[in-house]
């Protein structure tokens, strides 16, 4: 068993998209980025800086096939066994294999999120090997959308995020990742605002002239996207407006050049979840963040 890093996102693009695509939507989230990545490192010459770390980018294999595949460009390590290989010794090998690296390496790895069972096996050695202990952090739930069902949409309109949106964007984004438990500066916040914002990726619902909700189109793959960054403030809740936002967005994204679209879910919402299932999104499977300490 051995582990082979990458420094082109191209290089690991055309090495793991043919185990990737084995099932594109369950693996939107590893695909998605380094998609990404391929299309930001493009434009990367000699005397422009990446924006961000570099990412760590791996694949773990035997003489015959490959088995994992390790993706990082935030805390969290993205992994993804091959849907080819069932034997869980091989699994347990390759993530040891991979562990050693990254501990050989001094790459930082406060998290990963994986498929649940994945999830555990990487975290059996990682705890095996490291000594550190490991605990959920939030049960995912991955969603997709193939076709939405008919749903009476609350009062106002559906629009692209405008510039003028952008500051109560980047507090909508600061406030939804502290919701995830996520820790992210207001000045990064606002700098995703005005990504997306760009690149007409965020939408609002709006009533009475008044931003409600919020919805992202994020993460393109060959046939679907994801629907992410979900928000509504407190004092809009409970009046379906995010339910308005999401369903016209998948809707349109549908219309479009997409199959299908996804999303993940937190399973301790059940609110969520239940809203996203009457637009027409069908659990695929679960996946896991797990911390370790």
């Amino acid at each position: 068993m051995h582990i082979l890093s990458y420094s082109d996102p191209s290089d690991f693009l055309n090495r793991v998209e043919p185990v990737l695509l084995e099932n594109e939507m369950l693996n939107n989230l590893p695909l998605g980025i380094v998609y990404r990545l391929v299309e930001s490192f493009k434009y990367t010459v000699k005397d422009v800086h990446h924006d961000g770390p570099l990412p760590f980018m791996a694949v773990v294999s035997n003489d015959e096939k490959d088995i994992l595949i390790l993706v990082k460009t935030t805390e969290h390590l993205i992994l993804y066994i091959s849907e080819q290989v069932v034997n869980d010794e091989f699994i347990a090998e390759a993530c040891s294999t991979a562990i050693q690296y990254i501990v050989e390496q001094e790459i930082s790895v406060p998290s990963i999120i994986a498929l649940r069972e994945t999830a555990f096996l990487f975290a059996k050695e990682w705890n095996v090997i490291t000594g550190q202990s490991s605990e959920i952090q939030m049960d995912q739930r991955i969603y997709v959308c193939t076709q939405v069902k008919d749903l009476k949409l609350s009062p106002g309109i559906f629009r692209a995020a405008e510039f003028r949106d952008i500051p109560l964007l980047g507090q909508w984004i600061y406030e939804f990742a502290a919701e995830a438990l996520e820790v992210m500066s207001i000045d990064r916040a606002i700098k995703l605002a005005k990504t997306a914002t760009e690149s007409s990726a965020i939408y609002l619902w709006i009533d009475d002239g008044e931003p409600v909700s919020m919805a992202q189109q994020t993460r393109p793959t060959l046939h679907g996207a994801v629907v992410n960054m979900v928000y509504t403030p407190p004092e809009h809740r409970n009046q379906g407006y995010a339910s308005s936002c999401v369903s016209t967005l998948t809707r349109n994204m549908l219309r479009g050049s997409y199959q299908f679209t996804s999303l993940y879910t937190d399973l301790s919402n059940p609110v969520s979840n239940h809203i996203y299932m009457n637009i027409g999104y069908e659990p695929k499977a679960d996946s896991v963040v797990v911390v370790f300490k």
